[in-house]
């Protein structure tokens, strides 16, 4: 609720960034006291604070089973913030294999959602280090 309430509330720019990366901070801090969440759900939410704490639980706690809702999660989702956080939680999925290979499916969707970002923004920065381009 609090992430939403920022979104709407500030006009975009530096200090609804970084009210809403506090907000994304403190649910990683919340993440270890979790005992039942709901991580599909949270990914497939309509309602952008979920989705952020779904991205916030896998940051956390990478987990290789959500790579395909994570993925599905980040190209729906309408804000840009939340994209950026949904791809931190995939680097970290990532990064905690030995070796990791997409499946067709998911590598797809993210070549072609890459292909789409603009070459200045942080998100295709950070997807391209994850796809390793």
């Amino acid at each position: 609720e609090s992430y939403n309430h920022v979104r709407n509330s500030f006009p975009v720019g530096s200090s609804r960034t970084s009210k809403t990366t506090e907000i994304i901070k403190a649910m990683m801090d919340l993440v270890s006291s979790l005992i039942n969440f709901d991580i599909n759900a949270a990914l497939k939410s309509v309602d952008n604070g979920e989705r952020l704490s779904g991205y916030a639980f896998l940051y956390m706690k990478p987990s290789i089973e959500y790579v395909d809702p994570l993925v599905d999660a980040i190209i729906r989702d309408p804000t840009a913030f939340g994209q950026y956080w949904g791809i931190q939680a995939l680097r970290t999925i990532v990064n905690a294999q030995e070796v990791y290979k997409f499946d067709n499916s998911s590598h797809k969707k993210l070549k072609n959602y890459y292909d789409k970002l603009k070459n200045d923004t942080d998100r295709r920065y950070e997807l391209g280090k994850v796809l390793q381009l």
